[in-house]
């Protein structure tokens, strides 16, 4: 699996479950966002308010970012990464 999280940065999900920065197929299969309640402040200067399509909860999305409109969006959570860093994830 292919995720989009950083502008410009994919990250593959080996088969052993860890998540590294790579090269995978030209475009995402998902795009992982922050659920809203990671954010005190609420939704952060150009960033939208939208829904996990895994688990309904309330997600923070970047619309200026440069990846393709339908991409399905995920919670971290849902996707198996706990917030931050990306990279302590296994």
């Amino acid at each position: 699996m292919t995720i989009y999280v950083h502008p410009g940065r994919k990250y593959q999900r080996l088969e052993d479950g860890r998540i590294v920065e790579g090269h995978g197929p030209e475009a995402p299969d998902v795009r992982v966002c922050r659920r809203l309640e990671d954010y005190a402040d609420g939704v952060p200067a150009g960033g939208a308010l939208g829904w996990c399509g895994g688990c309904g909860r309330p997600i923070v999305w970047t619309p200026a970012d440069q990846v393709p409109a339908d991409l399905p969006r995920l919670c971290l959570q849902c996707v198996g990464i706990e917030p931050l860093p990306i990279e302590a994830n296994p």
